[in-house]
């Protein structure tokens, strides 16, 4: 399904979220919840490509969301210094948040215990994301020569 804002999947363990360059689009965020809920083992890990701010009622539910599934560990990969900082912050209540650059990608991994087959996977659906929805920034972070994609397909 082709969406304008954002997009995810699960693989295996980890929920992918991948964000555009705008805020989630009413309907495909209510479609985001909606699949998520109830996600359970599906939703042990979650890896968020994002530089857009969540309203309020978007974090509760997101706060929601990872209680519910007992979520572990959420990784939050940004290119924004200031969103890193607001997530670090949110980590030092919920323990479970961790803020990340892109540069950082392997130590995102590492939080999460991505397995290496989870993380070509991964990398894979977020660069398919990231053209779908126009993110040129984060598309020319994946397909750098000798870059994260490259990286881990070599494993």
């Amino acid at each position: 399904m082709s969406r304008r804002t954002m997009n995810w999947k699960f693989v295996e363990s980890t929920l992918l979220v991948v964000h555009g360059l705008t805020l989630p689009d009413a309907k495909e965020w209510d479609e985001f919840i909606l699949e998520s809920t109830g996600a359970g083992p599906k939703m042990r890990q979650v890896l968020v490509f994002a530089d857009v701010e969540l309203s309020p009622v978007q974090r509760k539910q997101i706060a929601n969301l990872v209680a519910q599934a007992a979520t572990r560990a959420v990784a939050v990969v940004c290119f924004s210094r200031l969103t890193r900082v607001v997530v670090t912050g949110l980590g030092w209540m919920t323990r479970i948040h961790r803020a990340f650059a892109p540069t950082a990608l392997n130590d995102a991994f590492e939080f999460l215990r991505s397995t290496p087959t989870e993380r070509a996977e991964l990398l894979r659906a977020a660069r398919a994301f990231a053209a779908e929805l126009g993110h040129a920034e984060l598309l020319r972070y994946f397909e750098e020569p000798g870059g994260p994609i490259e990286r881990h397909a070599a494993r």
